[in-house]
């Protein structure tokens, strides 16, 4: 959902909410029936973009919501967002190992092919138990969402909800970025991601309605990518060191086998003890790792050089209009 319903800034925030939720819930359905037909990629992300958008919009304005099954509705999102993030990690990896091929050396290239076989193997079985399961959990959470109803007829217009919201995310995301750039480790930067795309999903439908909120949106984005790129070479690191312990005990399984009923000296020994994946998955690992350097540090330049100072300034600009209206 990219743009707000009419007038919605003057309407009651509960209908508001509910009128955003349900054409959110309508494009999740849509990508669904997706990822249904193999093949379809893109799916998987638009669901799950569909689903977070969803969950953080019900997060943030439950007080205006009502139902019987409001407690099941937010269990039942976030089992199905959690159901999506091995295939997108699959998905985000096997981007990464393409771009990577060129700097593998001969001797690498036996555990990027590895390594690459391995995961492509893994993305195949994840569309097949997505197709297999998502559906029926989605289903339930359909059921929880038929359910759901506004809190009220009446009540504060949206804008002021909003307003509410909004500022309350940017004091949180400020925190987070201040913290960010005194401590410069992982967990804080994972928070801010967080964080910032919490802010993101709350503007977004304000483009269009609002003028301030275009670029702001543009800033966030720009910065959760960046961050989300971060996030993503730790998931690397760590499944880099995940796939070296399986491809070296497997290295020493082939080489126990083979100890059993040929003579060391065997062509095939000597030719199983040469084939040792490790090599480029250590080479890979430090790629991964020089990249997650560098982009941390394309981070630090960019708080230092005002990122926060900027944020607060254009939001405090969207509040303004928002208490305008």
């Amino acid at each position: 959902m990219n743009r707000l319903p009419e007038n919605a800034l003057t309407r009651p925030a509960p209908e508001v909410v509910l009128d955003m939720m349900t054409e959110l819930f309508a494009e999740a359905e849509e990508a669904l029936a997706r990822i249904q037909i193999d093949g379809d990629e893109e799916a998987v992300h638009d669901f799950r973009v569909a689903v977070r958008r969803l969950r953080s919009l019900e997060r943030a304005y439950r007080p205006c919501l009502a139902g019987g099954a409001l407690r099941k509705l937010r269990k039942r999102l976030a089992r199905v967002t959690e159901a999506t993030g091995r295939a997108r990690d699959l998905e985000v990896q096997l981007a990464w190992l393409a771009r990577e091929r060129e700097v593998m050396r001969a001797h690498e290239r036996l555990g990027f092919d590895w390594l690459q076989q391995r995961l492509g193997a893994a993305q195949q079985t994840e569309r097949r138990r997505l197709r297999k399961r998502l559906g029926k959990r989605f289903g339930k959470l359909s059921a929880s969402f038929a359910r759901l109803r506004p809190r009220a007829k009446q009540g504060a217009p949206f804008a002021a909800a909003a307003a509410e919201r909004v500022q309350r995310s940017m004091d949180r995301l400020g925190v987070s970025l201040r913290e960010l750039l005194t401590a410069g480790d992982d967990r804080c930067a994972h928070r801010t991601r967080i964080e910032a795309k919490r802010l993101r999903y709350l503007m977004e439908p304000l483009r269009g309605t609002l003028a301030p909120a275009e670029e702001v949106v543009g800033s966030l984005k720009a910065l959760q990518d960046l961050l989300g790129e971060v996030h993503d070479r730790q998931v690397l690191r760590s499944m880099l060191r995940e796939a070296a312990e399986q491809a070296g005990a497997e290295h020493f399984r082939r080489l126990i086998e083979l100890s059993a009923t040929h003579d060391p000296d065997d062509p095939l020994c000597q030719a199983a003890r040469e084939r040792d994946e490790r090599a480029g998955l250590a080479r890979l690992a430090r790629e991964a790792a020089e990249q997650h350097d560098d982009l941390m540090l394309k981070l630090r330049v960019q708080l230092e050089s005002g990122l926060i100072a900027q944020l607060e300034g254009r939001v405090g600009e969207l509040l303004d209009a928002l208490d305008a209206t």
